[in-house]
């Protein structure tokens, strides 16, 4: 009589007073399907703890709308009842509640990279360059810090951040020697050496040039004239060589 009486509130449009009356009949499928379509979500997440975890489509589905919502308490317990520990963790970073993801990663650290690449990425955007570096290659993406140096480095040139230019060829010099994989051919470990001399030079080059730059624009300085020809004869002498 129940699933009757439901059915024909479904049929008039009263779709909350189906739903409930789909639970109150055991029919949690159907039920969860109106809440779902509603965005019932006190309703549907009373569904959701009775569902069984082995009901993973319905239980998805009630994720997906809790998700759409932006409830992060009825997400976290469907997930939790889904047991998927990968789908936790993008909530989280989703959520940016940083602290618990890597809670999560402290017993899951085959998940790791699912935290932490985001987690540099939203340093990058708040200006935390070292931080971010860092957490790129706790990620084991080494390659992605190396990008990220390399776009910096770019930037600071082309606004004319001499000194900063410095100090980033420098980490790109480090970060050559540091990326080399334990079991690097011999040809890799010729290359990264390379590689690093050539940024190591940048690196002093732009340090030099900081200063002549410094002397010549800017209306004010107390850099004293004979350090800035030392540093215009180091760098006449390294372009000579």
């Amino acid at each position: 009589l129940i699933f009757l009486q439901a059915a024909a509130a479904e049929e008039d449009g009263d779709l909350r007073a189906a739903g409930e009356m789909y639970v109150k009949s055991g029919q949690l499928k159907k039920a969860l399907d109106i809440f779902c379509k509603i965005q019932a979500l006190d309703a549907l997440i009373e569904v959701v703890r009775q569902l069984r975890r082995e009901d993973k489509e319905e239980l998805h589905k009630a994720l997906a709308v809790f998700r759409v919502c932006n409830h992060f308490p009825f997400a976290r317990e469907t997930i939790l009842k889904l047991g998927e520990v990968r789908l936790l963790v993008k909530l989280h970073v989703d959520a940016q509640r940083w602290e618990e993801a890597f809670q999560i990663c402290e017993t899951h650290p085959e998940l790791g990279e699912l935290v932490y690449i985001p987690w540099a990425e939203w340093l990058c955007l708040h200006d935390r360059f070292e931080e971010a570096r860092a957490a790129f290659q706790k990620a084991g993406r080494r390659d992605l810090a190396l990008l990220m140096l390399l776009k910096l480095t770019n930037n600071a040139v082309r606004e004319r951040r001499y000194r900063d230019a410095a100090v980033l060829h420098w980490h790109l010099a480090v970060e050559a020697l540091q990326s080399l994989r334990p079991k690097a051919t011999e040809a890799e470990k010729k290359h990264a050496v390379n590689l690093f001399w050539q940024c190591r030079l940048r690196s002093e080059i732009f340090f030099a040039y900081s200063f002549v730059y410094c002397f010549v624009t800017e209306p004010f300085t107390t850099l004293n004239a004979d350090f800035v020809a030392n540093a215009a004869l180091f760098l006449w002498n390294t372009q000579a060589s």
